[in-house]
């Protein structure tokens, strides 16, 4: 079993509209701070595939952390991705939970048996040499996983 290559859950993804509001009324309402912020794109978000095809995307990501959970806030920027799906079909809202695992050759296996349990690879893609990343769906436990390895680049800037 891939439980063992698991490092640990970094984060629960929420995919909304527009991150500078959502973040906004995040720190006023319920006081989560600081938010770390980045925008990404081609070049350097690269190899991304949406349901097995080739795609080109964008989108914006703030990661802000509440004790020991991390909370990420995603919007898409440009081109068609499981973020502009997850806003058409269910609006704004909880995604995913993202899950480490040391190595590429590790991740890879731990994709391979979660579609041999009937996951579905959804997207993926990389930052340019430095992370891989994968969405599964796993339908039979009715939840989205991103499973990733590697690290992202610092922050563009950080909230407030």
């Amino acid at each position: 079993m891939f439980e063992k290559m698991l490092e640990q859950v970094y984060h629960m993804g929420f995919i909304v509209k527009d991150i500078d509001e959502t973040m906004k009324n995040l720190v006023n309402l319920l006081g989560i701070k600081p938010w770390s912020l980045w925008t990404l794109k081609p070049p350097f978000l690269r190899d991304t595939t949406l349901h097995g095809k080739k795609v080109s995307h964008g989108f914006r990501f703030a990661i802000a952390t509440i004790g020991n959970v991390s909370i990420e806030l995603i919007s898409p920027l440009e081109g068609e991705s499981v973020y502009v799906e997850h806003l058409k079909e269910r609006g704004e809202g909880f995604h995913h939970i993202a899950l480490g695992v040391p190595t590429e050759e590790q991740l890879e296996q731990v994709v391979e048996e979660l579609k041999g349990q009937g996951g579905e690879v959804i997207q993926s893609g990389r930052l340019g040499d430095i992370a891989l990343y994968y969405y599964v769906d796993v339908k039979n436990a009715g939840l989205v996983l991103e499973i990733f390895t590697g690290h992202t680049p610092p922050p563009e800037k950080t909230y407030p």
